[in-house]
């Protein structure tokens, strides 16, 4: 079957710009432009990216440049009181209004591509999305796994044995996202951003129950390919785990690598260097000390963010112990947020 080009998306924030810069260049570098209709960046980030940083972006591009669309939120949706991991979430469905590609596939910041992309790693032969599953028995995401089912009125324990995974990237059909967010509007009476937060809806999760929820089995629109691409997580980062997942990346035939940016942020000396080695053996960065400079450029950019974020938790937390006090009280908080604040995000 033939395949047709996809859109790739990418929903970024303050912390993530560096790793969306490698990800442009691993774009430049591995992902054919006769597989791409278009690459849509939506810039989550509180005040938008500076005017240097989105040149210096599609400059990275290369080739794909003319192909980059870079969108804010308030340019896909009208987005509810939510901001952060939740607001991500709505765009990464809401977006498939903006396409006119037939599939699109989600990535996080966090992945970057290592080996060339080819079309039979995101689409089968019979023309099925391939994503991957696994069981729910006791994932930290199985009461969130429940809860979508159950506001979807399918569940059942079968579900919870095998479902699709939620890691990116993700292939989703544009007309089925359309439908989706179409049919929970019509049901709910509401804006199908709002319905999502007010119902604390998880994006992939939704996607896939809505197939079973339109009559469909799962295995009619995803052929469960269980490839999973090395991934290096926050958790108990060490050289030992990056040496396990630069090993895995010596199978040519898994596109995809993905660093979390709190891992990132932790990474040792010797984890340093055994990153930067591999970047730069698949051509990423020209040496490797580029790449260590990549990585230090990164820590101090993150260190900020993580403490702009700290202060403004710690900031709001205390405005709202000070609203509960009372509505005088309140409108005065409100006042004093708005002028020193402006609206918070998170960045789970």
């Amino acid at each position: 079957m033939r395949f047709a080009p996809v859109s790739f998306v990418s929903v970024v924030f303050e912390s993530e710009f560096l790793l969306l810069r490698l990800q442009a260049a691993s774009m430049r570098t591995y992902l054919p432009a006769e597989l791409v209709s278009d690459i849509i960046v939506i810039d989550n980030s509180r005040r938008g990216m500076p005017k240097g940083f989105r040149g210096a972006l599609l400059v990275a591009y290369g080739e794909l440049a003319d192909k980059v669309r870079i969108l804010r939120p308030s340019e896909i949706c009208t987005m509810p009181g939510t901001l952060g991991w939740r607001s991500q979430q709505v765009l990464k469905l809401v977006v498939a209004e903006q396409l006119t590609s037939p599939r699109y596939v989600v990535l996080d910041a966090k992945n970057h591509f290592i080996s060339p992309a080819r079309p039979d790693f995101f689409q089968s032969p019979d023309g099925r999305a391939r994503v991957n599953s696994y069981g729910y028995q006791t994932h930290p995401l199985r009461s969130a796994l429940e809860h979508v089912l159950r506001y979807l009125e399918i569940y059942s324990s079968d579900y919870i044995d095998e479902f699709p995974a939620t890691v990116t990237p993700f292939v989703l059909d544009t007309d089925i996202v359309l439908g989706l967010t179409a049919g929970l509007s019509a049901r709910s009476g509401h804006d199908f951003s709002v319905e999502f937060v007010d119902n604390n809806l998880l994006e992939f999760f939704l996607y896939s129950g809505w197939i079973i929820a339109s009559g469909r089995s799962l295995d009619t629109v995803f052929d469960f390919h269980q490839v999973f691409c090395p991934n290096i997580w926050p958790k108990n980062v060490n050289a030992t785990k990056v040496r396990e997942a630069v090993g895995k990346a010596a199978d040519r035939s898994l596109p995809l690598f993905s660093i979390h940016r709190r891992a990132l942020g932790r990474l040792d000396a010797e984890s340093v260097h055994l990153l930067a080695e591999f970047w730069t053996e698949r051509e990423l960065f020209a040496t490797s000390a580029d790449a260590a400079r990549f990585v230090r450029e990164f820590k101090r950019a993150f260190l900020r963010a993580e403490v702009v974020r700290k202060l403004r938790e710690q900031r709001l937390q205390a405005i709202r112990m000070v609203e509960s006090g009372g509505h005088r009280i309140s409108g005065l908080a409100t006042s004093v947020r708005r002028r020193t604040l402006g609206p918070s995000r998170s960045d789970s």
